[in-house]
C-alpha cells in the first residue's frame, strides 16, 4: 500500500479510536510510528481540499520569509505538493530541492546536507 493510502487508513481508524489518547501505528518508508489516535483526527479535519493552502495564504500575510524544502524522489509526499505550498505563499519565499533523500531524512549524510542548507539559506536573512 501507498504511504497515502496507509495515512489515510490509519485517519479513518482514528475516528473509531476508543479515545484521542489511544495510540495508532502507521508504517511510513518502512518504519512503524505510533502516534495518539487525536494526531490522525487534527490531520484529517485539516486536510480538507483547500484548508492548507488557505492556512498559508493566511500566514503569507506576515512578511515572514517562507523555505520550503522537499525531495524530488520522496515516495511519501509527492514533490507536487512543495510546489502546490510554494505557489500558495506569498513573498518572500524559497524553495529548495533536497537531492537523494527520503522524507524522513533517513539516507546517510541527508540531515546533515538538509541542515547545512537550511543554515545558508538563514544566513542570507540575517
Amino acid at each position: 500500500a501507498s504511504a497515502a493510502k496507509t495515512l489515510l487508513d490509519t485517519m479513518d481508524t482514528a475516528d473509531t479510536a476508543e479515545g484521542q489518547d489511544t495510540p495508532l501505528t502507521v508504517t511510513l518508508t518502512e518504519r512503524e510510528i505510533s502516534l495518539p489516535a487525536g494526531f490522525f483526527t487534527d490531520l484529517a479535519d485539516h486536510s480538507e481540499s483547500g484548508k492548507i493552502a488557505s492556512d498559508i495564504r493566511a500566514i503569507s500575510a506576515n512578511p515572514a520569509e517562507l523555505l520550503v524544502l522537499h525531495s524530488p524522489t520522496d515516495q511519501t509526499v509527492p514533490v507536487t505538493e512543495a510546489q502546490r505550498i510554494f505557489d500558495a505563499a506569498g513573498w518572500p519565499k524559497s524553495l529548495m530541492s533536497l537531492r537523494d533523500t527520503d522524507h524522513l531524512l533517513t539516507r546517510r549524510g541527508s540531515a546533515v546536507r538538509a541542515g547545512e542548507a537550511i543554515a545558508r539559506w538563514f544566513a542570507t536573512l540575517v
